[in-house]
């Protein structure tokens, strides 16, 4: 029986949520500090983001460096340092210019500052995730672009060959190549009609006149 016991508790499996309150009591700054700016700013700082803030944050990221599908490398390093300050701070960006934002991050030490806060672990995931989802999403349009181009080059193919079977079987019939009939036609073309014209009008006389010869008979 004891034995038993001692194989129950061995097997017991640990939860996340036990896991997660464990480790937060061992680090009693896990969770939100502030960043003092000056003239009463003050940052709050999440030093662990949710996993929805970190999908919306890096989805949000990687799409600010496209425009209509195009790729835009040099919003790339912008791109990222505005997904981690959405992600891990309650700055407000909504209503914000892009002159300001840019001000921001490349000309202020806000970005360095709230960097030396945030949980290393996750800033490192959150980066690589960044990386990743881009050449992800550049090497999706690259697919779509080659594929589209490969169907181009095949319908041109497909087209080529229908011509160059048409004009052979015209050289073969007429002998004379297909361009060259196209030319003939569309240069004599009123003169062409002419002659329809009057073959139709002499086949219409010569059939009057065979009736006119049996009525005789």
């Amino acid at each position: 029986m004891k034995g038993i016991i001692m194989n129950n508790k061995e097997n017991k499996r640990i939860s996340v949520d036990a896991l997660n309150k464990y480790y937060k009591k061992q680090d009693s700054s896990v969770g939100e500090v502030t960043i003092e700016i000056g003239d009463g700013i003050v940052i709050h700082v999440r030093e662990s983001i949710t996993a929805n803030q970190f999908v919306t944050a890096v989805e949000a990221g990687v799409a600010s460096c496209f425009a209509d599908d195009e790729y835009l490398p040099w919003l790339k390093d912008v791109a990222y340092m505005h997904a981690v300050l959405v992600a891990f701070t309650d700055i407000d960006f909504d209503e914000a210019d892009m002159e300001s934002e840019f001000f921001l991050m490349t000309a202020t030490d806000v970005y360095d500052k709230v960097l030396d806060k945030v949980n290393e672990n996750q800033l490192f995931i959150f980066e690589n995730a960044f990386e990743e989802q881009l050449q992800a999403r550049v090497d999706k349009i690259n697919s779509t672009r080659e594929k589209e181009l490969n169907e181009a080059l095949s319908m041109l193919k497909f087209v080529t060959q229908k011509y160059n079977e048409v004009s052979l079987v015209f050289k073969e019939v007429m002998g004379s190549d297909l361009s060259e009939i196209i030319s003939v036609f569309s240069k004599n073309a009123e003169s062409l009609k002419a002659s329809v014209s009057a073959l139709a009008e002499d086949f219409s006389k010569y059939i009057a006149e065979q009736g006119d010869s049996d009525d005789s008979v």
